[in-house]
């Protein structure tokens, strides 16, 4: 399983770099639209594993439809208009659940699972492609950038802090391996990453700003680490699916990430000079 880990590892980073970095914005809109969309599709089945949670197919197409539309929205217009898309995906749900329940006590269940997923999966990780298309073609490669570098170096830095120092059991319910230490260790690595990763790939950030932000980032990456765990230990499984070779499923691979691109977003909306917040 480590052997198979880094060399997927080994694949993905250069690709991922290419796809950030040196391809067209299209192209990474594209990958993360199709990668959330079978994220979407991936959560659904891992919930499913919960006879009670299990969508039946009309209610598993809708989901994916709504959150396809988000997704393109995103790719379109603004946050505001994807809030707008999520929000109507609620209803729409909602609409469909009524007329097609088969007990009352399962409408709610398939309506929130639906959702869910919806917001869960597209909403929050397809900032990912309003980050892309954020200010500048390098403004935004700059910002995809940043989340990976401080997401990625965070989780390192949270392993071996953890292999070395951890004692107390940081949520033994939902992650047993994971422990206090390794998140303070984590978290001070997503602050220095940030630091220096500001000055490569984020032209203007003040340096109290980045540590802020890498501390923020931190917090949101290690929570939805912990987020899907839960989700995981609740339907009694280790890992979301088996896309990915050593590493899991595509939840496994998005979780902390998903939650970050939508701090880094607002962030640069409102405070990096010469944007419309700021």
């Amino acid at each position: 399983m480590t052997r198979a880990k880094y060399i997927t590892a080994a694949v993905f980073v250069p690709f991922f770099a290419y796809l950030i970095l040196g391809a067209p914005a299209a192209a990474l809109n594209v990958f993360v639209g199709v990668a959330l969309s079978l994220g979407l599709l991936e959560f659904l089945s891992l919930l499913g594993l919960k006879r009670d949670w299990s969508l039946p197919f009309g209610s598993r197409a809708l989901a994916l439809l709504c959150g396809i539309i988000v997704l393109w929205v995103q790719g379109t217009g603004s946050a505001a208009a994807a809030g707008a898309a999520a929000a109507i995906s609620l209803a729409a749900i909602a609409i469909f659940e009524v007329a097609t329940f088969e007990t009352l006590e399962q409408a709610p269940v398939r309506i929130a699972l639906g959702f869910l997923a919806v917001f869960y999966v597209c909403f929050l990780g397809g900032h990912f492609i309003l980050l892309r298309n954020f200010g500048t073609d390098d403004v935004g490669a700059g910002l995809v950038a940043f989340v990976f570098v401080v997401v990625w170096l965070g989780d390192t830095g949270a392993l071996h802090a953890g292999k070395a120092f951890g004692k107390r059991k940081l949520a033994p319910l939902v992650s047993p391996a994971k422990s206090v230490e390794g998140l303070i260790g984590g978290l001070l690595t997503n602050i220095v990453s940030a630091l220096i990763g500001s000055r490569f790939l984020v032209d203007g950030m003040p340096a109290v700003h980045a540590m802020a932000l890498g501390l923020a980032v931190g917090v949101v990456a290690h929570g939805g680490d912990l987020v899907e765990s839960l989700f995981k230990r609740a339907v009694g499984t280790k890992d979301s699916g088996t896309w990915i070779p050593g590493h899991g499923g595509l939840l496994d691979r998005i979780d902390s990430l998903a939650f970050s691109a939508p701090v880094v977003y607002y962030y640069a909306l409102f405070f990096l000079p010469g944007t419309p917040g700021s």
